[in-house]
């Protein structure tokens, strides 16, 4: 006798409680993974210039990620990143010409000798100052040809914030001799920004405070700002802690305390960049008083995509000490009416009359005021940019001395 087997066919009701049953069982999981990714309005163009400190934390055994500490001497002996090196920012720049904090690739080569830093290794950079420090050595291992440079966001702050481990040893380190390969795409001159300033491809931004880019406050024997020079205040990329322009007292120690200063979105840097009428295509020249705030603007662009940015370590220690060199004041680019600093003829004839007419011809020229009147006016039609008052100088100049 055979046994017959019954299959039941399942029940409304059973297939309801099995999906619940599965629902409940599956769910978190499901949930988790179905978290949204980064859209590109929550990300950096250029993102792996900037890491957070959970990536740095899974990073400090790696041999090829050198760890750099830019604060104080005093500030990385009581307490640094495990395995960080010392590099306060003073062993990369020097005083040169009474401008301080100016390149210095004697200097640079030391440092990088002494931390053992090599082309194939990570650096990773970190201060206790707004990633001020870090830009500074970002834009000196971008212009020696170092390939890959990364910021800590929010620097030392966010390591402690985060609670995570901190030493007081040293790492025993075998010194390198490090091959320097400057990048003069990296780098600007003074001579360089004033053949460029009639450039409508060049972008010149300024990261001071507005009071040292109106002229209200002059750290130089001029104040105001370079001709042109849009204002970015260097603050205004951050978020999370202290507004403090420096030239306040006590701005060190401000964005020294437990706030913990980070780069705002990539969302809301586009838009303060599109406000500037900035284009990749642009090429800009980022500068400040010394080029340390010039520095983080400088990272900033290389973090938002820009490419073509070039730095002006002189800055306006140079440029506001320097009697040739044109100075506006006031909140616009162009200055006010009236701000704009009025060259003598020899300069202008240095800086703009060279398109149509070389110095050489016109050193060899002997000619009365009326000739000078006519070569002039022929500058000016070939496109010389002169107001009326500067060709006047420009003519007077020219009488005088040839």
């Amino acid at each position: 006798m055979h046994r017959l087997t019954v299959v039941r066919q399942p029940t409304l009701a059973m297939i309801l409680m099995l999906s619940l049953i599965l629902a409940a069982l599956i769910g978190p999981a499901h949930a988790q993974d179905s978290t949204p990714s980064p859209t590109p309005d929550d990300s950096y163009p250029n993102a792996g210039l900037l890491v957070e400190t959970d990536w740095l934390a899974d990073h400090l055994d790696d041999p090829t990620v050198r760890v750099i500490d830019l604060r104080s001497t005093d500030a990385y002996a009581e307490g640094h990143i495990p395995g960080a090196v010392s590099v306060p920012v003073g062993d990369i720049a020097s005083t040169i010409d009474e401008i301080a904090l100016e390149f210095d690739q004697d200097e640079v080569q030391a440092a990088l000798n002494r931390i053992g830093l090599m082309p194939d290794m990570t650096a990773v950079l970190y201060d206790d100052l707004g990633m001020m420090n870090s830009a500074r050595l970002f834009w000196t291992l971008d212009y020696v040809g170092h390939a890959d440079a990364r910021i800590l966001n929010g620097g030392w702050n966010a390591w402690a914030a985060a609670g995570l481990p901190a030493s007081t040893d040293a790492p025993t380190i075998e010194s390198t001799e490090y091959p320097i390969e400057l990048q003069p795409a990296r780098l600007i001159t003074a001579e360089e920004i004033v053949a460029r300033l009639d450039d409508p491809d060049v972008v010149i931004l300024d990261a001071r405070s507005p009071q040292e880019y109106t002229g209200e406050v002059a750290l130089a024997a001029r104040g105001g700002h370079i001709p042109g020079a849009r204002l970015f205040t260097w603050l205004d990329a951050l978020t999370g802690g202290d507004t403090v322009y420096t030239v306040e007292s006590g701005w060190e120690e401000q964005l020294r305390d437990e706030d913990v200063e980070v780069f705002k979105s990539a969302a809301e840097l586009q838009a303060l960049l599109d406000d500037l009428g900035l284009s990749p295509e642009h090429e800009i020249i980022t500068y400040c008083h010394t080029h340390w705030r010039g520095a983080h603007l400088y990272f900033l662009l290389r973090l938002m995509g820009y490419e073509n940015v070039r730095g002006y370590d002189g800055s306006w220690a140079e440029w506001g000490n320097r009697d040739d060199l044109p100075v506006v004041t006031g909140p616009e680019p162009g200055g006010a009416a009236g701000d704009t600093a009025l060259l003598d003829g020899e300069q202008l004839v240095q800086m703009r009359c060279v398109g149509c007419h070389d110095l050489n011809r016109i050193d060899h020229q002997d000619k009365d005021r009326a000739g000078w009147e006519n070569t002039v006016a022929r500058m000016i039609a070939y496109g010389t940019p002169l107001t009326d008052e500067e060709r006047d100088a420009v003519i007077d100049y020219l009488a005088e001395t040839h």
